[in-house]
């Protein structure tokens, strides 16, 4: 389970979860690894309101 930034993101947390145990917030670490495998580089991280982030990723050359 992600370690959350804030309640508010806890709380979506557990509302993904109650519409689909395999939803979720991820980790952002897991997320760059699973982007790895797939031959993706982070790119960018842009902070966005709320505690939430967008995270870039592009086909590596």
């Amino acid at each position: 389970m992600a370690r959350h930034t804030a309640e508010s993101n806890e709380s979506f947390e557990q509302w993904l979860s109650d519409q689909n145990p395999e939803w979720g917030v991820r980790d952002a670490s897991d997320v760059d690894a699973l982007a790895h495998d797939a031959d993706l580089a982070l790119e960018k991280c842009i902070e966005m309101p709320a505690n939430n982030m967008i995270r870039v990723y592009r086909r590596s050359a």
